[in-house]
């Protein structure tokens, strides 16, 4: 089972919007989209799948959901619950182009971490400022259909 709402768009035809709003501002190049995650603490007893979800969508509500089509999927399927999220890289208010900077990682980490102690769950309150792993690293020993 996984939960998937669409902010802005509707999941089930997320990639035709998506691409009707690159067309709509003449930005059918480059990148497509932006992928982002956000991860619950292994064995968290205090979250359900629903709530995983919940927070999810506040999350890309207030990061993204004022200018950006945003589909974001909960999956189920591990011993943590997680949430994935999949934002167009062109602006259906404006037709700016997203640039993901570390200042956007700060801020959703920030909001992220308000939010999941608005629901009593776990927060690193020390994280490392070392870079996380590249695609290709965290692929190297999973399965890819598992991605």
């Amino acid at each position: 089972m996984m939960y998937v709402t669409g902010i802005n768009c509707n999941p089930d035809t997320a990639l035709d919007e998506f691409m009707n709003t690159k067309w709509h501002w003449g930005k059918t190049d480059g990148r497509l989209a932006y992928h982002g995650y956000q991860s619950f603490l292994e064995g968290e007893c205090a979250i359900t799948a629903e709530q995983a979800h919940e927070i999810g969508v506040k999350l890309a509500q207030e990061v993204w959901g004022d200018r950006f089509e945003v589909v974001v999927a909960t999956h189920l399927n591990t011993d943590h619950y997680h949430n994935h999220f999949l934002i167009n890289s062109v602006s259906f208010m404006d037709g700016y182009k997203y640039v993901r900077m570390k200042s956007d990682y700060e801020q959703m980490r920030k909001v992220s971490d308000r939010l999941c102690r608005e629901y009593k769950l776990h927060v690193v309150e020390n994280p490392s400022n070392s870079k996380g792993k590249s695609y290709n690293e965290w692929c190297t020993g999973h399965e890819r259909s598992r991605i």
